[in-house]
């Protein structure tokens, strides 16, 4: 598998074949990318959507669109795309750390996961330009999560999610 390259070309899912042209390696959950993260010891970048949800398409058309973006995610981060009507128990888990962390949730979903699968942090729509400073770009949370990472990645504690 070539992980230098966006791997949605052959994707059943309609809403990951619409991202087969972003400029982001995008690839799908499996065992075998997952296993590539942690062999290079690079953060993964989660993004969970649904080919209906209008703010998953604004966000492939502004950052995922966004070469700094892509770039920086290329270089750093292994980065997948999940359908969340495919994997809904991804998405569940994910939504779980998103409410529980943020105190809200909604998709597009977006996680950043250390390469053992430990839950970062999580947004949902982030545009890729803002004119106001008290609003972040994606891109410039994308660096604080990495620089975070870089500094504390020997605490970052697991996440349980909670019981029913």
């Amino acid at each position: 598998m070539n992980f230098n390259k966006n791997n949605l070309d052959k994707a059943l899912s309609l809403y990951l074949s619409q991202h087969k042209n972003n400029p982001i390696h995008w690839q799908e959950w499996h065992p075998d990318v997952l296993a590539y993260a942690k062999q290079q010891d690079k953060l993964i970048f989660v993004s969970i959507g649904y080919s209906t949800c209008h703010w998953c398409h604004i966000m492939a058309q502004d950052a995922f669109q966004d070469k700094d973006t892509a770039d920086f995610l290329n270089e750093q981060f292994v980065s997948i795309l999940i359908d969340r009507e495919l994997r809904p128990d991804i998405d569940q888990y994910m939504m779980n750390f998103a409410v529980q962390s943020t105190g809200t949730g909604g998709w597009p979903l977006n996680v950043m996961l250390t390469p053992d699968l430990k839950p970062m942090a999580a947004v949902t729509f982030v545009p890729s330009k803002s004119n106001d400073p008290k609003i972040p770009t994606f891109l410039s949370l994308l660096h604080i999560v990495f620089d975070h990472y870089k500094i504390n990645k020997d605490s970052i504690k697991i996440y349980t999610p909670p019981h029913n």
